[in-house]
């Protein structure tokens, strides 16, 4: 640019005016690209940076909770002898089957305890997820935070339903029945959200696949009824 600018104060200026307005475009253009790399260098690059740190930090946060509704959706599906449809899916028809035609009590596929018991045990460990998620709330863009908070009132409605289900004794699940559809619906939006927009450069949260005749266990009722049992034992003087 200065071997250009030398080569052209040889050439004669056509109006009076004009080479003071070459050196007032110069230095409005050198000002300009001065400011492009400076812009560039100190805040486009390291935010970007920045954004990627916070998309790796708390994507897989994120995907603890998502990973949830797949287990549940899963059971669903698996009760109802139906195929899974990609890696996330959500059927209001086979939800409303399930909870008219199952009981608290009975066995949830591919898990050690009944559907309360996991019911409650994916209940304690949602709440412990999000827990997780709150410190990063002021910087989570608007939709999924609106995600996370459909899934946590619908997760509300969810337990409150169980524990009346379980306290009256009903003979089916038909009163869950909105509340699974509706945390069901919140966390596929939630991943939607974080598969297209938030985070679609990190790896898309996928379901643990379980080997041939393999369980899940839920953790936390199961070392509960342990301690019990072991408790019974003592006062027995066994």
């Amino acid at each position: 640019m200065a071997g250009s600018r030398t080569a052209l104060l040889a050439v004669p200026e056509p109006l009076p005016w004009m080479a003071e307005l070459g050196e007032v475009c110069y230095d409005l253009s050198l000002a300009w690209v001065t400011a492009w790399a400076f812009q560039l260098l100190v805040i486009v690059l390291p935010a970007e940076r920045e954004r990627k740190r916070f998309q790796d930090l708390v994507a897989p946060r994120i995907d603890r909770l998502i990973v949830l509704g797949m287990d549940l959706s899963d059971a669903i599906y698996a009760k109802a002898k139906a195929p899974v449809e990609g890696n996330f899916s959500v059927d209001a028809a086979l939800v409303k089957s399930v909870c008219q035609t199952t009981a608290l009590s009975d066995d949830m596929p591919n898990w050690l305890g009944d559907w309360g018991t996991v019911l409650r045990h994916l209940g304690g460990l949602a709440d412990k997820f999000r827990a997780s998620l709150r410190p990063f709330y002021a910087k989570l863009p608007a939709d999924v935070l609106e995600a996370l908070d459909q899934e946590e009132l619908a997760m509300d409605e969810l337990m409150r339903m169980e524990r009346f289900s379980r306290v009256t004794e009903a003979p089916d699940m038909s009163r869950l029945e909105s509340s699974v559809f509706r945390w069901l619906s919140s966390l596929h939006m939630l991943h939607s959200i974080r598969t297209s927009a938030f985070a679609p450069n990190v790896a898309a949260p996928k379901r643990s696949p379980l080997n041939q005749g393999s369980i899940k266990v839920p953790m936390d009722d199961f070392i509960r009824q342990h301690e019990d049992f072991k408790e019974f034992l003592k006062r027995d003087g066994r």
